[in-house]
């Protein structure tokens, strides 16, 4: 069985791994384990993952990283650079400057775009039993509306408009790492997937881990 370290950089992703990618990859004989990454400071982060990384040498360890590219940390190395790419390829090279940080073959670098709760907007088309307060579901029909045709991964990650901020703004009721972890384990992986094309690529990638054992 390979073992696999998700670094996870919030309680919402850590939810989301533990109750939705982790029971799925289990299927797969991967088994996740979830290093909590205290702090928003990335010398904190890059401190506990080079320990983890140090301590777990066995030839089943593997491991992956669940950032995202939204809210990068200003001390992440070359940031400021990084942040007048464009996004795609901000996240790519974000997953890159990880790589080169941490210099280890089984680290797995991912970063969503543009944050998770651009998952959570993926799977809110049969959400309307989880947001049926009356304000909620209002504000749950005009984020629909908004978004209608746009996909998940490319919602622009602007102050206002990021997926977390339309979230918020729009559904008066909306608890990130609750309904996080309700939308999309009710919407499934295989709609993630769907609408996720970025993260349906980690994943794959995740599931094939299986075959180096």
């Amino acid at each position: 069985m390979i073992r696999l370290y998700v670094f996870c950089e919030g309680q919402t992703e850590e939810a989301f791994i533990k109750h939705v990618v982790a029971p799925h990859l289990i299927a797969h004989g991967i088994y996740s384990t979830i290093p909590i990454l205290s702090g928003g400071f990335w010398q904190t982060w890059a401190r506990l993952i080079r320990t983890v990384l140090r301590e777990h040498r066995g030839p089943e360890v593997r491991f992956t990283t669940l950032f995202d590219l939204y809210g990068l940390p200003r001390s992440f190395p070359a940031v400021a650079g990084l942040m007048a790419l464009e996004t795609r390829a901000r996240a790519e090279a974000v997953e890159r400057t990880l790589a080169t940080t941490f210099d280890d073959e089984r680290l797995i670098p991912y970063v969503q775009l543009h944050e998770f709760e651009a998952l959570v907007l993926a799977g809110l088309d049969d959400a309307g039993w989880i947001f049926d307060a009356p304000d909620d579901a209002k504000g749950l029909a005009t984020l629909r509306a908004e978004i209608e045709g746009v996909a998940p991964e490319e919602i622009n990650d602007g102050a206002t408009t990021a997926p977390s901020k339309r979230l918020e703004a729009r559904i008066p009721g909306y608890d990130k790492v609750l309904h996080g972890q309700m939308v999309t384990s009710h919407a499934g992986l295989a709609t993630l997937r769907d609408r996720c094309p970025r993260f349906a690529a980690w994943l794959t990638r995740l599931e094939s881990l299986s075959d180096s054992a």
